[in-house]
């Protein structure tokens, strides 16, 4: 595809607003002269500045050469992708439509800009992040505190450019886009759900603005980000065009989403492609290769820290401002529940980031001073109090998978913990308590759900450390989670009867809750063949979250094999010093019809402690109070009879038919 053909064409009058910035202004096409993203930013667009012409001097050549040397060796004067200034002439062309945005021609080099680049080395300006232990930033301030700066005279051979060399570059090949009809109706319905499905990550407005402009097919890192984007909506929707030649659902999006696995090397990272890390993710968390995601946050965390996402924003905000806010908690949201289900450190710590929430205000109001109507809830709520616990997840993770105890951050104790769960859940705001007989219409209604749903997953990954070896917290920490794991059973059913697409985010919720119910299952096998009611209603619950798995399965690889996990898991043999009469569970729940036809594999080659379970205990699983290590016999009863772990409305409900009630229909 020639970029001639379809690079478009260039306006003449930017507004001093986005000369400033470097970006694209449409002023010339818009009433009143009056560009888009003065708009979208509340500024005011004025044409005050009026371009120099420079003559071609030895003195302005030596500012030239010298802003170019510090852009090269400290990758840190350039603003994102705006001011590329490395492309020969024979090959401008050919990069622009690979790498970067047009030149721009106003770009000064007097002085007072090479200063004014220095300056975008601090914390809090655009461009590339460096911190204060670094070189950049210690010569930035020492051009700030040299008064008279005089460099006419410094020894630079302007015929000297340390630039890249053309091998250096790498070409990629033309993006291909869908047919513009299909485009439009996959952005559509990518921007349909974004509660559903998706982080806030993209600002609709800004999105569409340049995806008219043209932007995806000049720019590779916006490229990328738009076919993302489409191919997480292809999910969504029966469009064949979406799908490979096979036509398998499981492909569905894939023609878009390979196209930006071939854009691994990125000389300087742009907010654009920090988007496409979260939008990789999520497309990439439904095939049969999610683990690749964890690479893919290092990357996208790495690329936010460069950009200074991490920092506390100052001075008036903006769209731009509130956007990279978006962004990096979206990343961090990701990083937090990933690194606690692979037992894996976190990318970032909490003490290394001191930005704000983001706003509670809906896009259509940022034009409004980010003042969200008194009278509307912020859609955003539910994803803003869902960051809140965050921080309790990370200390949930540092107790399971710390290896050195911090001396300065001593972890919290278990109750300690379960207090800070509890008030996160009272707080939770009342727009957003679960109600599904009055609210399973309103638009809170996934944010509503998804917020329980991970109070009782955080609850379970808390209490589940304790459920291996003797310790004081095993009785009432299996209490808790089998109690959390019913109530996620019921409540996902009811969320997944109410809608009809894949819900792959809380597919691993499913699974982990599965394996409590399994685990649960089998002991009580182990200690008694003649099934319990209670015995029963969790088969019942089992069943039913495999019963969600398997619907996924349609859409999601991986949720087809979560579910062949848990059939299998509880079919396994039992230990062989068993009861002798104890009997897999073959035979499923009454009405139960399997939609998946996979077949199961022979569990019964495996060894009985796969997937961490260990072998049944000689003696009746419960029948004792095991020897106290972590706490004290008094406190332990203390805690169980608090019930430090359950809300108030959850001890007000009582147990048993009660809680099926709750999550009725």
């Amino acid at each position: 595809m020639s970029t001639e053909v379809i690079k478009p064409k260039r306006l003449n009058g930017s507004c001093d607003f986005c000369r400033k910035r470097k970006i694209r202004c449409d002023s010339a096409t818009q009433q009143n002269n009056e560009c888009t993203q003065c708009r979208i930013n509340g500024q005011t667009c004025t044409h005050n500045t009026t371009p120099k012409k420079r003559g071609v001097t030895n003195y302005s050549r030596q500012v030239t050469t010298l802003q170019q040397r510090v852009r090269d060796l400290e990758e840190a004067l350039e603003k994102e992708r705006s001011k590329s200034s490395f492309i020969d002439n024979a090959d401008s062309s050919a990069l622009s439509a690979a790498n970067s945005p047009f030149d721009s021609p106003e770009s000064s080099s007097g002085i007072d800009d090479l200063v004014e680049s220095m300056e975008r080395t601090s914390l809090h300006q655009d461009g590339r992040y460096f911190g204060p232990s670094s070189s950049v930033y210690f010569m930035a301030k020492a051009l700030e505190s040299t008064p008279g700066l005089d460099i006419g005279s410094s020894d630079f051979d302007p015929d000297q450019r340390w630039t890249m060399h053309s091998w250096e570059y790498v070409r990629y090949p033309a993006l291909v886009f869908p047919e513009p009809d299909l485009l439009a109706s996959l952005v559509d319905i990518y921007f349909k759900y974004p509660a559903m499905y998706s982080l806030p990550v993209i600002h609709e407005a800004s999105f569409r603005g340049d995806l008219a402009a043209g932007l995806h097919v000049v720019d590779m890192s916006f490229g990328c980000l738009v076919l993302a984007a489409c191919a997480i909506a292809s999910r969504f929707t029966d469009d064949r065009r979406c799908r490979l030649e096979d036509d398998n659902q499981h492909s569905a999006g894939w023609k878009f989403f390979v196209q930006t696995l071939q854009v691994p090397y990125r000389l300087r990272p742009t907010l654009h492609d920090v988007q496409y890390c979260c939008l990789h993710l999520m497309y990439a968390m439904g095939s049969s290769a999610p683990q690749t995601n964890w690479t893919m946050i290092g990357i996208g965390m790495r690329f936010a820290l460069e950009l200074g996402l991490h920092r506390k924003h100052q001075g008036k905000l903006t769209v731009e401002d509130e956007t990279r806010k978006r962004v990096f908690w979206s990343l961090l949201f990701v990083d937090r529940h990933v690194s606690l289900q692979f037992g894996r450190p976190f990318a970032i710590n909490d003490e290394d980031f001191d930005v704000e929430l983001p706003v509670p205000c809906d896009a259509e109001y940022f034009e409004n001073d980010f003042q969200q109507p008194p009278d509307k809830p912020a859609k955003i709520a539910g994803f803003i109090h869902h960051l809140r616990i965050v921080h309790i997840i990370s200390l949930i993770a540092k107790q399971i998978n710390g290896l050195k105890k911090s001396r300065i951050q001593p972890i919290p104790d278990p109750s300690t913990i379960d207090s800070l769960l509890n008030a996160w859940f009272n707080a939770i705001p009342d727009h957003l308590r679960w109600d599904p007989q009055n609210r399973h219409d309103s638009i809170y209604y996934y944010d509503s759900a998804m917020l329980y749903v991970v109070f009782y997953d955080t609850q379970l990954n808390h209490h589940r450390q304790f459920l291996h070896g003797k310790n004081a917290h095993l009785l009432p920490s299996m209490s808790i989670c089998l109690n959390a794991a019913r109530s996620l059973s019921r409540l996902m059913e009811t969320l997944h009867s109410r809608h009809n697409i894949p819900f792959f985010v809380i597919d691993m919720t499913a699974f982990n809750a599965g394996i409590i119910l399994c685990t649960n299952i089998r002991k009580q096998r182990y200690m008694n063949c003649i099934p319990s009611s209670a015995l029963d209603h969790d088969v019942e619950d089992l069943w039913r979250l495999i019963g969600i798995l398997e619907r996924d399965a349609a859409f999601f690889h991986l949720s087809g094999r979560l579910a062949q996990s848990l059939k299998g898991l509880v079919n396994i043999p039992m230990h062989q010093h068993g009861h002798p009469t104890a009997c897999p569970l073959l035979v499923a729940p009454s009405g139960y019809v399997n939609q998946s036809g996979m077949s199961s594999p022979d569990w019964s080659k495996m060894d009985p402690t796969l997937f961490g379970l260990e072998p049944p205990l000689e003696l009746p699983w419960g029948t004792a109070m095991p020897e106290m290590i972590f706490m004290e016999g008094e406190d332990t009863q203390k805690w169980i009879e608090a019930g430090v772990s359950e809300p108030q409305w959850l001890r007000e409900l009582g147990s048993g038919s009660h809680m099926t009630d709750f999550f009725s229909q």
